[in-house]
């Protein structure tokens, strides 16, 4: 099942868009993460992102990155719960490579439910 939380990478690309006078969380350290594979793209050269977020910063950023990859992003919109739901629903037939939270309680839910995977990046350990 192709099933990847990408939250230490899309968190921290993610941040940026965010309110920046909206109160911050106390900082904790990170929980290490397991080795993991990054997302593979599909035979047709595609991803799937199911995003809680509804923001036009993050519409720049799949473009980005498909003018960067030639991996073209497909985006299914709606609120965490739904989300969460449809790919319960889904089960191991979810197409979802990535899911965007919208904040930690709901990428807790995803954890619970099971739909998380370690992420490990010489990348996101410099940031």
């Amino acid at each position: 099942m192709k099933r990847i939380l990408a939250v230490a990478g899309l968190t921290l690309g993610l941040a940026a868009c965010g309110n920046p006078d909206a109160p911050s969380a106390p900082e904790t350290p990170p929980a290490p993460v397991e080795e993991a594979a990054a997302p593979s793209a599909g035979a047709n050269g595609t991803i799937n992102v199911y995003s809680a977020r509804h923001y036009d910063s993050d519409k720049a950023m799949y473009a980005a990155f498909e003018a960067e990859t030639g991996i073209r992003v497909n985006v299914r919109e709606s609120g965490a719960p739904e989300l969460l739901e449809t790919m319960k629903a889904e089960g191991a037939r979810s197409p979802a490579d990535v899911i965007i939270a919208s904040d930690a309680g709901a990428l807790y839910r995803f954890q619970e439910a099971g739909f998380t995977q370690g992420v490990s990046s010489e990348k996101l350990s410099a940031a």
